[in-house]
C-alpha cells in the first residue's frame, strides 16, 4: 500500500512539473531591458552582450551579419526591441521573436512605387476595440490616411513599410 502511494505521489509531482514547464511563456522582447555599451563593435559582439544578459538566443545567417562592424552605442540601459531596431535597420535587417529565440533576417524590400493596403482592427487582450489607438507608419511618426475607427484601411506609398501600434496605456505592440 505504501509503495502504491509513493508511486502515485511521484506521478503527480512529475505531471505537475511537466504542466508547469509547458505553460511557461517566453518573455517578450519589448518588455526586456539591457545595459549596452558598444564602441567599434561588430553586430555579433552586440548579440553576445544581449545573450549574456537575457535568456534570448540569436538565430541568423552568417552572411547576413558577419560583415557588420564599427557599431557604437553610448553606455546605458535600453529597451531590447529599440536596441535591435537601432542596430539592424541601417543594414536592412529585421528581427522577429520566436519563443526565446530572436530571428535576424533581411528586411522586406519593396519597389518605391508599391502601395500597401493594411486593414484591421486594433483590439485589446479582451477582443474589444481599443479606444484612442493610433496606427503609425514606423520610422515616419505619421499616421496613414484615411483612418477610421475600429476598421482602418491604410494605403501608404513607401519603399519600406512597417507598422507599430501604440495606445494610451503606454504599451507597444510591433508586428
Amino acid at each position: 500500500m505504501y509503495a502504491y502511494l509513493v508511486i502515485i505521489f511521484l506521478l503527480i509531482a512529475v505531471t505537475a512539473q511537466i504542466l508547469t514547464a509547458a505553460s511557461a511563456k517566453a518573455q517578450r522582447l519589448d518588455g526586456q531591458t539591457v545595459s549596452m555599451a558598444l564602441k567599434n563593435a561588430s553586430l555579433l559582439d552586440a548579440f553576445k552582450q544581449i545573450e549574456g544578459q537575457t535568456d534570448f538566443r540569436f538565430m541568423y545567417r552568417k552572411a547576413d551579419v558577419a560583415h557588420i562592424r564599427h557599431l557604437s552605442l553610448p553606455e546605458g540601459k535600453r529597451n531590447l526591441a529599440a536596441v535591435l531596431e537601432q542596430l539592424l535597420q541601417p543594414h536592412d535587417l529585421s528581427f522577429r521573436q520566436v519563443d526565446n529565440k530572436i530571428l535576424i533576417q533581411p528586411a522586406l524590400r519593396l519597389p518605391a512605387d508599391t502601395t500597401i493596403t493594411v486593414q484591421g482592427r486594433v483590439t485589446g487582450d479582451d477582443g474589444n476595440p481599443v479606444i484612442g489607438a493610433t496606427v503609425i507608419v514606423k520610422g515616419t511618426g505619421k499616421a496613414p490616411s484615411p483612418m477610421k475607427t475600429a476598421s482602418s484601411p491604410c494605403p501608404h506609398q513607401k519603399a519600406r513599410c512597417s507598422w507599430s501600434l501604440h495606445w494610451d496605456t503606454g504599451r507597444w505592440n510591433s508586428p
